[in-house]
């Protein structure tokens, strides 16, 4: 009788052990609502994993929507954000007027328009200014882009870029660029130590 329960009792073991690799204890693996140590969806039992921009653990949230986990893939950059003054007339040629929604970025092309990602708050701007090399900002917003989103008297702050619509590609071959998205390839091409880089094919 001792020997059958001992056997019984390896039998179960060996069956416990050999479910692991299987996945069956999978389900109960997943973070749910409100755990906040993910690092992407596939972590999260709901499937979506809210990171503040400039953080590298998010939390584990409902998706509102297949948007929202979208635009989470389609991040185009992240950095810091912040509101600033412009001059005149803006490197596109533009007047500057604070009271459009418009932004400063380095390299982006002008009239891309850009959906702003701020703890939770979006908002849509224009690019048709530069902010120079010196900056530290990803971008800068002009008056009322800041104001809507509530960053106008808050300094610098982290955020995302989606891009909304991308206008303007450098055309392949010789055409100079910095960065790859400035290509229509995609593909910017800069010799080891060389700030810019031309067009190529991919």
């Amino acid at each position: 009788m001792k020997e059958a329960t001992v056997v019984w009792a390896k039998l179960f073991l060996i069956l416990i052990i050999s479910t692991k690799p299987l996945g069956l204890n999978g389900l109960s693996e997943c973070k749910h609502l409100g755990n906040n140590s993910c690092l992407g969806h596939n972590e999260c039992c709901s499937g979506y994993c809210y990171k503040e921009p400039g953080w590298e653990l998010g939390v584990c949230k409902r998706a509102e929507s297949a948007e929202q986990l979208e635009d989470e893939e389609n991040v185009f950059e992240k950095g810091v954000c912040a509101f600033y003054k412009g001059g005149n007339t803006t490197a596109s040629g533009d007047v500057f007027d604070e009271n459009e929604m418009t932004a400063a970025h380095r390299t982006l092309p002008f009239n891309t328009m850009v959906k702003v990602e701020i703890m939770g708050a979006s908002v849509v701007v224009k690019i048709n200014d530069r902010t120079n090399n010196s900056n530290p900002h990803t971008l800068d917003m002009s008056l009322a882009a800041a104001t809507s989103i509530g960053i106008n008297d808050r300094g610098d702050v982290q955020c995302q870029l989606i891009l909304v619509n991308y206008v303007g590609c450098t055309p392949d071959l010789g055409n100079t660029c910095v960065m790859h998205h400035e290509c229509c390839s995609q593909n910017c091409f800069r010799e080891m130590f060389s700030e810019v880089g031309f067009c190529i094919p991919k």
